[in-house]
């Protein structure tokens, strides 16, 4: 059963009990997943999913937990293509900087995209912190278009 992560911006970020590995703004949260913005305004609306449990591996997950955070990160994917009407998302899990299972989602394509035909990394631009407006805008925004995307 999922449902929309509590509205306190600042106050509610998830954290694993295991490896201490924090999420930024809970969008979302499932049996399996938490759903939180990720606070970069080069690439508003960025994502990332994490798994609720520690896990480190992707591979350590059982099929049932791979089935469903799969389907998490594809329904997430639409959500983000749906509520910020961008032509692609990318997918990363990387594992080598934190210790804990976790998929970039990150909008691609847009008017403001910092390095266009590149991977997200390749941009000089600094992160910059979104405006706290921004922020609240594009939670609201996201958990309206969870509603319309079918689970």
């Amino acid at each position: 059963m999922e449902h929309a992560a509590s509205t306190a911006m600042e106050v509610n970020k998830w954290a694993c009990e295991v490896c201490g590995f924090e999420l930024g703004y809970p969008v979302a949260e499932s049996e399996v997943t938490v759903l939180a913005l990720y606070d970069d305004g080069r690439y508003s609306g960025r994502c990332l999913l994490a798994q609720r449990k520690h896990v480190e591996h992707f591979d350590d997950l059982e099929p049932r937990e791979a089935h469903l955070f799969v389907d998490q990160i594809i329904r997430y994917g639409r959500v983000l293509r749906t509520a910020l009407a961008v032509p692609r998302v990318n997918y990363a899990i990387l594992g080598n900087a934190e210790p804990h299972l976790h998929v970039h989602l990150i909008p691609r394509g847009g008017a403001g995209d910092p390095a266009p035909g590149k991977n997200p990394w390749s941009t000089t631009r600094p992160v910059v912190p979104l405006e706290p407006r921004q922020r609240e805008a594009l939670v609201a925004s996201l958990r309206s278009a969870l509603q319309a995307v079918p689970s």
